[in-house]
């Protein structure tokens, strides 16, 4: 169905007014999620579509309101039967299109080490540029700056030669993505120089501990904690891979994502699900639900292409009672979620084989087949980055006769 239920899945809903039920409302679909585990609940054991999915979210170059994706559900399939799966597809999708072979086996990391290493959940792996944690490194120096805050960073082979003109414009991206600051150190005819130098009493003995090399530029990310230092490296690594061009655009890099944490947490400290409220937690960790959420890892799994998300997965709850103890875990109230998933927690009582499944991002996809860097290339009349249809000038105002029909009015 495309007229459903608001459920939470990440995103904001569209929101659809019922004329027959004054001030209730439909919601398009996010994905089919619960709809694909009802099946499974039916017995229905194999389960896919080519599902139009609907999310009111901000735009970017590959995201766009109203999309496609190809969804998969299926019963009794471990988490590795499902990604083996996945692979089938995309092994067979790009050697018929593309006559290309996918590298296999594809290379699985979990989220704490894809974060690790390159500061993103869906890293680029046609380039290596490792990140690394340089906060003892720079304790003995006082860098005001520095003080009290996570210093991760990369070192750039080569780059000793790029201008400060062109250094300062990586700030924005730094400043844009959670970190505080920028900071650099070049190493070149056995001499360091950099923003901070002024700071370092013995530079030779600071670049033989840092193991640099000549030409090296040494990229230093300063921002409030490890995972803000992270994603703000991450984005500066993804950056300088595109202005270097350091990969390959005929190169298609896979990898899994997997062992990530069941939720994260918000800055008041309350939970919120990392995928969304129907993933798995490890077997091992379900008594963790009731007595430690925070420490809960998932079932889940995402397939990475090239610094892009081209799908995500898991194993789903087949428990009622695991299911309820989720809901209560990222705060809902009883009564909350008896009207809103009353009828999930109900069904999952009558003996719900295990399930899980994964959607491919089918434009997402198309677009990095085809060598584009904006999704809205692949996609007839896309919306704008503000949100708009030029060709149908919308959205656009109604005439009154259809708000009185919703008994719906505006304040002013």
């Amino acid at each position: 169905p495309i007229l459903g239920k608001s459920t939470p899945e990440g995103a904001r809903d569209f929101l659809v007014p019922s004329r027959i039920y004054p001030g209730e409302f439909y919601a398009l679909p996010q994905s089919p999620q619960i709809y694909k585990q009802l099946y499974m609940v039916a017995g229905f054991e194999k389960y896919f579509q080519i599902a139009r999915c609907f999310r009111d979210e901000d735009l970017r170059a590959d995201r766009q309101l109203e999309f496609t994706q190809v969804d998969i559900e299926t019963s009794f399939l471990s988490e590795q039967d499902i990604q083996a799966m996945i692979e089938r597809v995309l092994k067979y999708t790009f050697k018929k299109i593309l006559d290309y072979t996918i590298d296999f086996p594809i290379p699985r990391l979990s989220y704490e080490k894809a974060m690790a290493l390159y500061g993103s959940d869906k890293p680029d792996l046609r380039f290596e540029l490792l990140l690394d944690t340089y906060t003892e490194a720079f304790m003995p120096f006082e860098i005001p700056f520095f003080s009290d805050k996570t210093i991760r960073g990369f070192i750039l082979p080569n780059g000793a030669s790029l201008t400060r003109k062109e250094l300062d414009q990586f700030t924005l991206t730094v400043k844009k993505n959670h970190g505080e600051a920028l900071a650099y150190l070049k190493y070149s005819n056995q001499e360091l120089s950099g923003s901070i130098l002024k700071f370092i009493a013995d530079p030779n003995a600071l670049a033989e501990s840092l193991e640099l090399k000549d030409q090296d530029l040494l990229f230093l990310v300063v921002a409030k904690d490890y995972m803000k230092a992270s994603n703000a490296a991450g984005a500066l690594r993804k950056e300088i891979g595109e202005y270097m061009k350091l990969a390959s655009e005929t190169d298609y890099k896979f990898a899994w994502i997997v062992d990530w944490p069941l939720f994260d947490e918000n800055e008041d400290g309350s939970l919120t699900a990392a995928h969304h409220p129907f993933t798995a937690p490890k077997e091992q960790d379900k008594a963790l639900l009731k007595t430690n959420p925070k420490a809960c890892m998932a079932q889940a799994y995402d397939i990475v292409l090239n610094g892009y998300e081209l799908g995500g997965g898991s194993v789903r709850i087949h428990e009622s009672h695991i299911q309820q103890q989720m809901f209560e875990a990222i705060g809902l109230p009883s009564d909350v979620i008896e009207a809103r998933f009353g009828f999930l927690v109900g069904a999952l009582k009558y003996g719900t084989p295990p399930h899980g499944g994964l959607a491919l991002g089918l434009d997402r996809l198309v677009m990095l087949m085809t060598g584009t860097k904006n999704i809205k290339d692949v996609i007839a009349f896309p919306k704008t980055q503000s949100a708009r249809d030029l060709m149908m000038e919308a959205p656009s105002s109604v005439a009154d006769t259809q708000l009185e029909e919703l008994k719906i009015s505006f304040k002013h």
